[in-house]
């Protein structure tokens, strides 16, 4: 199969090429950065994707993974700026592509941000839920998804969207709750929760993701389709905490600080569609924290 990655340099676009090449699958990867891989059947892309239409010239493709996005959560016209081009310009620049070249499938990595958060610990968050993203960053991933469903309309043409929820992994960025405890357990340094502790939130581990994009590959499903992609676990700050302090044998101490509890989330997703339809089974959180471990 020919495909394209788009954002191939990210953590999951990364990921994903590897996995694309080892089941035999052409790729073109498409990074603004250089790509630290050599493969007869890797095409590697550099530049903008923005610009995709003059860098790539009549290629023959057969499924876009469109992974690339841009994260930011400050509001500041610097970060609203690069979400609105990184994530709704870019959005419709890989589908303006995908038209000329009569792309037919497009694998889109949204997020768990374009729902309302104002959820409560009794709710489950099915794909049915109410959108309505509390920041900018969720605003740009809804946008992108509208963007990407208006394309399904065409004659043969099928969208699939996955809506991850917090992604970790080996290779993770050191800018988050969960590595940031793991770094901090393994000092011996206090694991610091800012809120209550209470928050509840969902993990999914990276390769996981991986599968999941490669899963919608081959399977007949309708014209636009969305999946919630996470773990089959829901759980606290205060747990997440403990089972970090269990798999790394620390002895830091958990300190609640107790200052945001008013604005805690309770992210408990469900992931039963994925499970029906992909037939997708992902790890546990504990045997993600394992293998990161281990790797260590």
């Amino acid at each position: 199969m020919r495909t394209l990655v788009t954002g191939a340099s990210g953590f999951i676009g990364y990921k994903l090429v590897n996995r694309l090449l080892e089941e035999g699958n052409l790729v073109y990867a498409l990074t603004r950065t250089s790509l630290d891989l050599k493969h007869d059947n890797l095409i590697i892309i550099k530049g903008d994707l923005l610009n995709i239409n003059t860098l790539i010239d009549k290629p023959k493709i057969d499924v876009i993974f469109h992974t690339s996005a841009a994260i930011c959560y400050e509001e500041t016209d610097v970060c609203k700026s690069q979400l609105t081009n990184d994530n709704i310009l870019a959005t419709i620049s890989i589908i303006q592509f995908a038209d000329k070249n009569q792309i037919k499938k497009i694998i889109f990595s949204s997020s768990c941000s374009v729902y309302d958060r104002n959820y409560n610990i009794n709710n489950m968050i099915s794909e049915s839920f109410s959108l309505c993203p509390y920041n900018m960053y969720g605003l740009t991933k809804l946008a992108a998804e509208l963007i990407v469903e208006n394309y399904a309309q065409k004659e043969n043409v099928q969208i699939i969207i996955l809506r991850y929820s917090s992604i970790f992994g080996i290779g993770q960025k050191n800018n988050s709750i969960l590595p940031i405890f793991i770094n901090n357990a393994i000092k011996g340094n206090d694991l610091i929760i800012f809120g209550s502790g209470n928050r509840v939130q969902n993990y999914v581990w990276s390769d996981d993701v991986v599968v999941a994009n490669m899963l919608c590959i081959d399977k007949i499903l309708p014209k636009s389709s969305v999946f919630n992609i996470g773990s089959s676990q829901n759980i606290t700050d205060y747990d997440l905490a403990l089972q970090i302090k269990t798999v790394w044998k620390s002895e830091s101490e958990i300190k609640i600080l107790n200052k945001y509890s008013y604005s805690e989330t309770f992210l408990n997703y469900d992931i039963s569609a994925a499970k029906t339809l992909l037939n997708y089974q992902p790890k546990s959180l504990k045997q993600g924290l394992e293998l990161i471990n281990q790797a260590q």
